[in-house]
């Protein structure tokens, strides 16, 4: 799936790819057609592949102002993360008040941005981690916590819903757990799939579950054919971040000599 994307990014493989996607910073230089940014303005970047550096280029629709009052490496939590948890539950999903999501390796960054949204909107959030993470997770203000090493969550969807099951999973865990996890999507249900590996085909699901709307997307993907979209999405985003709607992600921020 990510394979044409590289080749239109002019590599050949994966490992090719220079280190970083994402980033927050100063604005040192612009192009000559450039107009709603200017040089000194503290930003934040999306598709900034390779940022692991001191200076990247990136084209003016991944780049939007970062709020005042966050601090850079806050900053740098938000555009892989929320984006693609905002894409895929509001854009995609059109998640609504009321509904009832599943969100696989929900501490994970992509993982609490999607927390966030869903709890927002005001859905019942069903969340698996490994049991390490539960506490974290119960810190976040969610009732149903499930293992996300087991399959173990499906009944316990099941009882809790009496039956009636989630209208959304957002996922990313694969195998066995995809087939389990269709299982408890209610009848004209959303599956929105951010995984990369061992992910069902469209026709796959269309023939096993041909009631429900299935997105699976990569976010490197819709930014090379909608990089308009991408800056929608940012501006609508921080504008959430600005009022405090959202809040950064938990960070560990490490010394640069650490780098190596």
């Amino acid at each position: 799936m990510l394979q044409p994307v590289l080749e239109e990014m002019g590599f050949d493989s994966a490992d090719q790819v220079p280190f970083g996607g994402e980033c927050a910073g100063i604005v040192t230089a612009i192009g000559p057609d450039v107009k709603d940014v200017k040089i000194g303005d503290a930003v934040i970047a999306a598709q900034a592949i390779g940022s692991l550096r001191q200076f990247i280029t990136v084209p003016t629709d991944f780049v939007v102002s970062k709020p005042i009052s966050m601090s850079f490496a806050e900053a740098a939590t938000i555009p892989t993360t929320f984006l693609t948890a905002y894409y895929g539950l509001i854009y995609c999903a059109n998640l609504k008040k009321g509904d009832r999501i599943l969100i696989h390796s929900a501490a994970g960054g992509v993982g609490q941005a999607a927390v966030q949204i869903a709890k927002h909107i005001g859905a019942e959030v069903f969340a698996t981690a490994s049991q390490p993470k539960w506490d974290f997770l119960n810190s976040l203000g969610i009732s149903h916590i499930l293992n996300s090493r087991t399959l173990d969550f499906a009944d316990e969807i099941a009882e809790i819903t009496k039956g009636k099951g989630v209208d959304i999973i957002f996922n990313s865990l694969n195998g066995d757990f995809i087939n389990k996890s269709i299982e408890v999507l209610t009848t004209g249900g959303r599956f929105v799939e951010i995984g990369k590996i061992g992910i069902w085909a469209k026709e796959k699901m269309q023939a096993t579950r041909p009631d429900i709307q299935y997105f699976p997307f990569d976010l490197l993907e819709i930014s090379q054919a909608k990089p308009s979209l991408i800056q929608e999405l940012l501006d609508t985003l921080m504008s959430k971040f600005s009022n405090q709607t959202f809040q950064p992600l938990n960070k560990t921020v490490f010394p640069i000599h650490h780098a190596p």
